[in-house]
């Protein structure tokens, strides 16, 4: 027991003095009825409920101050739908089953951060800013995440829902997976009504070559500029495709 005691101390005294350098990876697993998928067929559906019960591996890279977040990418399912004959022609429905790329990047001297932006086959670019919650709550819940004691904070949104969030003021640090960095330790979990991102892992595997910058030749929008730019990708979206070819964005 003593031995036992004595390991762990050794265990987490290496990480608090050695926090200059952080690795630490996440299962993100989304809940299969968290996400709207009422205007899909019954196909897409399972074939979702399926991909959900596959948890996804994200990384969190922290050396110095800076901080680089991201998935590995999935390819894109098709999914094919019945044929239907119209004279001589016949066609078959698909559906497209896309997966997000997350990508987040802050360093030491700023307190905003670049969110990389995907629409496929459409543009990519960067959000700049500043997760801005209505209310921000710290509870005196607390539970353990590896060996790591984890305390919570509760967020509330514009839209009412609220997001729970677990960080460790054991690792003092503001990091933490998609976005939720600006809290008094280490973000271990995440849980929203559409996903859960937990870490599995943490550890000092980590170098300055490990944190990856923003692609200079990518636009970076924030405030109402930002706001301006997804709506009129949404516009876009809306149009006939054979409408959409004729516009440039």
């Amino acid at each position: 027991m003593k031995k036992s005691f004595i390991f762990l101390s050794f265990f987490l005294l290496h990480f608090i003095f050695a926090q200059d350098a952080l690795k630490v990876e996440y299962d993100y697993v989304v809940k299969p009825n968290g996400v709207n998928n009422s205007r899909r067929t019954e196909a897409f559906q399972k074939t979702f409920e399926e991909q959900a019960k596959i948890n996804e591996k994200q990384v969190l890279y922290y050396y110095k101050g800076d901080m680089f977040y991201r998935n590995f990418e999935k390819p894109e399912i098709i999914i094919n739908g019945e044929r239907s004959k119209e004279g001589n022609t016949t066609t078959r429905n698909k559906e497209r089953m896309t997966f997000p790329i997350f990508r987040f990047y802050k360093n030491k001297d700023d307190e905003n951060v670049h969110e990389l932006k995907t629409y496929p086959k459409v543009e990519q670019f960067y959000r700049y800013h500043k997760p801005i919650w209505v209310k921000i709550d710290y509870k005196n819940e607390t539970t353990k995440i590896d060996k790591f004691e984890c305390k919570l904070v509760e967020l509330t949104q514009k839209n009412g829902k609220i997001i729970k969030v677990w960080y460790t003021d054991m690792l003092p640090i503001n990091a933490g997976p998609l976005g939720f960095y600006n809290f008094p330790g280490l973000v271990l979990k995440v849980e929203t009504d559409a996903y859960v991102c937990y870490a599995t892992s943490i550890n000092n595997n980590a170098t300055q070559k490990d944190i990856e910058k923003p692609n200079a030749k990518l636009q970076v929008y924030s405030g109402e500029e930002y706001d301006k730019k997804v709506a009129e990708i949404r516009e876009f979206l809306l149009k006939p495709s054979e409408t959409r070819r004729e516009i440039k964005l």
